[in-house]
């Protein structure tokens, strides 16, 4: 697995970690708020680049056979 990918899911989880324990001071939830809302939608990107990576390493290696698809139906 990718070691960025590691580390920002760390960082995702640590920032809701923090956002949901923060329950009495109302400033600070909404900064824990705004930094974990901030850093969730650059984690899903990182996400969808790597599948995307997979998928065009794995796809020229296989035929269609092997995947089970008859383009030709």
């Amino acid at each position: 697995m990718d070691t960025q990918l590691t580390a920002a899911r760390k960082v995702t989880n640590h920032l809701l970690r923090k956002y949901d324990r923060t329950r009495e001071n109302a400033e600070q939830r909404d900064i824990n708020k705004e930094a974990y809302f901030g850093q969730r939608p650059k984690h899903s990107a990182k996400i969808e680049r790597e599948i995307t990576k997979l998928w065009k390493e794995y796809c020229p290696l296989t035929t269609e056979a092997e995947l089970g698809i008859d383009w030709h139906q």
